[in-house]
């Protein structure tokens, strides 16, 4: 199955293409929001997908296996952060998808105000680029920190994972410590953000105190690797 949004003399379309074996229906519509929820099924499983218009553009996401979205509204629920769904239980959400009282959001990017957030100043990135794929284009960030260390593993000690301060340790008073291999593990930073932040195909926002960062589920689904953003 591919699902592809292409521009024709009348405008940005949905291209659709499905193999023979492949299964497609419109599980719910909004036409006031402009969006849909479509399924997508073979004897392998079923995906989901959100398509709609987003403030300039049409735009498609994979829903998350869990929960399972049955309508428009329960997709969008579905590609919300865990932590913003975790803060909505506590706090009033607001009647605006793409701002409420826990969350700002810009596209796949919900930020969340922290105005007592530590961060350090020696760490803190001018033009920032939050990049959700590599093919994929940034939003630009006035101030960027992330918060973290990363991690690295080695032959010597296979059960076991160093900070980068403890990393940097063993190899200046180890003698052999450069020859056991070592690899970094995948980096997964809290990222907060400040300032404006801007993006071509949305709104730009100004955020007047640190927000954390949070990309939607989308990318929690296994199955969603072979897609490719372009956004």
């Amino acid at each position: 199955m591919r699902i592809d949004i292409r521009p024709d003399e009348f405008g940005e379309y949905f291209d659709i293409q499905v193999a023979s074996d492949v299964g497609l229906a419109a599980l719910d519509i909004a036409p006031r929001d402009r969006h849909l929820l479509l399924a997508a099924w073979n004897m392998f499983g079923v995906d989901r997908f959100l398509c709609g218009h987003d403030e300039r553009h049409w735009f498609v996401a994979a829903l998350p296996n869990e929960p399972l979205a049955l309508n428009v509204e329960a997709a969008k629920e579905a590609l919300k952060p865990r932590r913003v769904q975790r803060q909505e239980r506590r706090r009033r959400r607001g009647k605006h998808y793409r701002k409420t009282d826990v969350y700002i959001r810009q596209g796949e990017w919900f930020f969340i105000p922290c105005r007592h957030a530590s961060i350090d100043r020696t760490r803190v990135v001018s033009d920032g680029l939050l990049r959700r794929a590599p093919a994929s284009k940034p939003h630009t960030c006035s101030y960027l920190y992330e918060d973290g260390e990363r991690e690295y593993e080695c032959d010597r000690y296979p059960k076991l994972a160093f900070f980068e301060t403890e990393y940097r340790h063993i190899l200046r008073t180890r003698r052999k410590a450069k020859q056991w291999n070592w690899r970094a593990l995948p980096f997964r930073p809290d990222v907060y953000v400040k300032g404006q932040v801007e993006h071509e195909d949305h709104s730009p926002l100004f955020l007047d105190v640190w927000h954390r960062v949070e990309l939607n589920r989308e990318t929690d689904k296994l199955t969603m690797s072979r897609m490719i953003y372009r956004d």
